[in-house]
């Protein structure tokens, strides 16, 4: 009892500390302490002590923020503990970021993942912590941090790609050097080499570069080539084929070789090709003599003519082969051989003389000679008798061109109106009437129009014309000679010239009635306003096939090298056209269909007799009338109903009648005969 009364009454300052250190208060606004009350006894001072708890405060801020970046879109950050729980345990800490408030929590843990952040942008974190009593304030922020996508980890290499631009030369003997670009793609990891392979044969050869030669070829075989490349982790697929070559060697040594003595410093070599080409054709084959070194080559040929020799030397002779890949071993040599003089070059025998003809029947002279005085210096091999004409030939421009060139048959091409209409050159009646007016008019020939094969029915028309039986009409033979329009639109080469005179030839020339002049078939060319002597000349080289061409003429006709046969001119502007000996030409008019006046007003008669008249005593060898049936140009003779007569063939075909049909035919068509005697038979 006393032990307790002296703890009641004991100063307060000390209960105040024991009390203190339980952990109580003495006063105070305080919470009643479950623990036990003391009382005084009765009658003694007593002092009533009661225990109370303290209040817990928020917790300090964590200290320590700091953030990790290697996350993708997110961010681990950790923190030390506050200094000060607050006098309760600390229950949970939350972590913000800045930018985007994004937040990871934990529940007493120090460390805790942010995610849903964006890559790329710069963040810094706080951190608070919360106990019993509450939420403490933020820590400082931590030092900003960038998450990131983490990189992939690297892939392992594969095969590289294939190689590209393989190309292939030919080589020297069974070899092709080969190169190649490198693949686009390696695989990822270094290329150690490529390997070439051939086709046909399957021949490999590797190599650390972009090139590489592979050997073991067989020469003259063509050879293409792939390429693959090898790297750590395997082989890639085969390049895309090169184009083909062929190796080749030299070629082997001609054979054979011999050498005949020639005339004038010269020899003839021949001999046989090598057994083997190399691989690749000869190209060119090297004759060498000696002694001196003349040499001469050709290409391909296995004979040669050396000259330069000198006359009365005994000569050898070597060849040797070349190809693409060089020149191969000399031959064997030839037999010796001596070049002499020639003898005098032959001239050309004197005319024979004394000829004499004798008519005989149906067409036929016999003509007899006697042989020329000098045969030149080699025996004469043959004579040609050739018969000319004995009067001029006359003709008329034709033109067998319609229905094509009238234009619209309402409104035809023309300012005139064709007795006969506007008629079709397809009308065996039109051209059979056309061809008796001719005959009437005393025409010797017609010239029809020719544009080359297949233009205008030419196929059909030209035929027609030459097998009409009205070619035999008012007592004539009406021949038929062509007009070669293509002069008159370009420059057609000596080859397409060649090409049609041979079609000529093959198809109508050989007609009876095709006009022919000393045994040759006569064709009349048209020449533009750019024509001159070169023009000749490419007639001159296309005539193998021994045509009598006449040309129009141009300015400097007379000084040309190459001379045709004849010349003419076509310029129906003009009313009258002499051409010296070769030819005589007369228009009745000009009137172009596209033009509102004439160029060359209609003749009258008087004026058109007239210059009949002046053609006929001109004595030239073509006298010429442009032309019978050309409407477009209003140059036509035929008859029409602005120049109608009695007779029904028109005017102008009168006056051409009176003057000109002599009502006997005339030979127009030179013939010939060839013999190796002094006499033969010329007939036709």
């Amino acid at each position: 009892m006393r032990r307790l009364l002296a703890v009641m009454i004991g100063s307060a300052l000390a209960a105040e500390v024991a009390i203190g250190s339980l952990g109580l208060a003495l006063d105070g606004p305080a919470t009643t302490a479950s623990g036990p009350t003391a009382t005084a006894a009765a009658g003694a001072p007593s002092v009533v002590l009661t225990a109370t708890k303290r209040r817990a405060t928020v917790p300090g801020a964590p200290t320590g923020v700091r953030a990790s970046s290697y996350a993708n879109a997110a961010s681990t950050v950790s923190w030390t503990a506050p200094t000060s729980n607050g006098g309760a345990t600390i229950s949970g800490y939350r972590a913000t970021a800045s930018p985007g408030g994004k937040t990871c929590s934990t529940t007493g843990a120090t460390t805790c993942t942010v995610t849903g952040l964006t890559n790329g942008t710069a963040y810094t974190f706080t951190v608070t912590a919360t106990n019993a009593a509450g939420t403490g304030p933020a820590s400082a922020a931590s030092a900003p941090v960038t998450p990131s996508q983490p990189s992939s980890p690297p892939l392992p290499p594969s095969a590289p790609g294939a190689p590209t631009g393989v190309t292939a030369t030919s080589g020297m003997d069974g070899a092709s050097t080969v190169s190649w670009m490198a693949p686009a793609s390696n695989g990822g990891a270094a290329i150690t080499g490529y390997t070439v392979t051939s086709s046909p044969g399957g021949l490999t050869t590797t190599s650390a570069s972009t090139s590489a030669t592979v050997t073991g070829l067989t020469n003259g075989t063509a050879y293409t080539f792939t390429v693959t490349a090898t790297n750590s982790a395997g082989t890639s697929a085969a390049s895309a084929a090169s184009a083909p070559v062929t190796p080749a060697t030299v070629p082997g040594a001609p054979t054979g070789v011999t050498a005949t003595s020639g005339m004038d410093g010269a020899s003839t070599v021949s001999w046989t090709a090598p057994a083997s080409n190399g691989g690749s054709a000869i190209t060119v084959y090297t004759v060498s003599a000696t002694p001196g070194g003349c040499s001469v080559t050709t290409t391909g040929a296995t004979t040669a003519t050396v000259t330069g020799l000198t006359n009365g030397t005994a000569y050898t002779f070597t060849v040797t082969a070349a190809n693409a890949a060089g020149a191969g071993p000399t031959s064997a040599t030839s037999a010796p051989a001596t070049p002499t003089a020639a003898p005098a070059a032959p001239t050309a025998p004197s005319a024979p003389s004394g000829v004499t003809a004798t008519s005989g029947a149906n067409g036929a002279s016999s003509v007899t000679w006697t042989a020329p005085a000098s045969n030149g210096g080699s025996a004469v091999t043959g004579y040609t008798v050739t018969a000319a004409p004995t009067s001029p030939v006359r003709a008329a421009f034709y033109y067998p061109w319609f229905t094509e060139t009238w234009g619209s048959l309402t409104t035809p091409d023309t300012h005139y109106h064709p007795t006969a209409g506007f008629y079709s050159s397809d009308t065996a009646a039109v051209t059979s009437r056309h061809i008796q007016e001719m005959t009437y008019a005393g025409m010797d020939a017609a010239i029809a129009s020719w544009w080359g094969q297949g233009q205008h029915n030419e196929a059909s028309r030209i035929p027609a014309l030459l097998n009409d039986p009205a070619n035999n009409s008012n007592g004539k033979n009406l021949k038929w000679s062509l007009y070669y329009e293509r002069e008159s639109t370009g420059d057609p080469t000596v080859t397409q010239i060649n090409a049609d005179l041979s079609y000529i030839s093959a198809n109508y020339a050989s007609n009876p009635n095709y006009l022919h002049i000393g045994g040759k078939p006569v064709i009349f060319v048209y020449t533009d306003g750019l024509d001159a002597c070169p023009m000749a000349q490419r007639w001159h080289d296309a005539n193998t096939l021994g045509f009598y061409v006449v040309l129009k003429v141009f300015s400097g006709y007379a000084t040309c090298t190459a001379q045709p046969d004849g010349w003419h001119q076509y310029g129906p502007a003009s009313a009258t056209d002499a051409q010296s000996k070769y030819s005589y030409t007369i228009s009745p008019g000009f009137w172009l269909y596209t033009e509102a006046t004439p160029r060359l007003a209609r003749l009258t008669d008087a004026q058109w007799s007239a210059n009949i008249a002046a053609m006929v005593a001109s004595k030239a060898q073509f006298q010429l009338v442009t032309t019978f049936n050309e409407w477009g140009e209003g140059t036509a003779v035929e008859p029409a109903t602005e120049w109608s007569s009695a007779s029904g063939y028109g005017t102008y075909i009168d006056a051409l009648h009176a003057q000109l049909d002599t009502g006997s035919a005339t030979q127009v068509d030179t013939a010939s005969c060839t013999t190796t005697t002094t006499s033969c038979t010329v007939t036709g």
